[in-house]
């Protein structure tokens, strides 16, 4: 399989796990819904991130053994616009930018503050994505450590959290996601329901 077929792969996952972790979330909030069904949605949703993580892990391992030999991709850009990218995904308005985009919840397509995330779009211009579709969400800044992230809750709805991992899976690509608990000092500020994500950046 090529790492074009591979990358089809992994796009077409990608939307069938944002659909599931939508239709979670959905029956989640719904009192009313049978929570065997939940489970077996929360089953479904775990395996399809487990079978996107083997999937990205073959296509990470593919693209180094063929470092310097691949062909551009369509839509791919010029040197000067790989640099520029480059450059704009390791700034600090793109972090900025990114860290808004996810408290707000935006998407390409669906973004209520988009003259703030100018430059997100600029980065998905540049990178050959649609910036006015919902097919997928904005490049994630360079300088993100992707080893690890932590996700804090306390008394999250069910479903809830298995939709953010799968979102910070999908997007984010990061390496380990892990649960803790909000301590009771902040979530007796904060609430039942709390959620909050926790990442590094980078050392310079």
């Amino acid at each position: 399989m090529t790492l074009a077929e591979m990358m089809n792969e992994i796009n077409a996952l990608g939307r069938n796990i944002r659909a599931a972790a939508d239709r979670l979330m959905a029956d989640a909030a719904d009192n009313t819904h049978d929570m065997q069904d939940i489970e077996r949605q929360q089953n479904a949703l775990r395996d399809m991130n487990n079978r996107m993580a083997a999937l990205r892990l073959a296509y990470t391992t593919q693209e180094d053994a063929e470092r310097g030999n691949l062909t551009a991709p369509q839509g791919s850009g010029s040197p000067a616009q790989e640099r520029s990218l480059h450059d704009m995904l390791a700034s600090r308005e793109y972090a900025n930018a990114f860290a808004h985009a996810i408290r707000t919840g935006a998407k390409p397509g669906r973004d209520l503050f988009a003259d703030k995330h100018k430059v997100l779009y600029d980065a998905l211009t540049i990178a050959g994505g649609d910036p006015a579709g919902e097919d997928g969400g904005f490049l994630v800044p360079e300088d993100i450590d992707r080893s690890m992230v932590f996700i804090s809750s306390t008394q999250a709805k069910p479903g809830c959290m298995e939709a953010i991992k799968a979102g910070l899976r999908q997007y984010g690509n990061f390496e380990n996601v892990y649960e803790t608990d909000i301590g009771t000092t902040i979530g007796g500020y904060s609430g039942p329901g709390t959620i909050g994500i926790v990442f590094a950046r980078k050392e310079k």
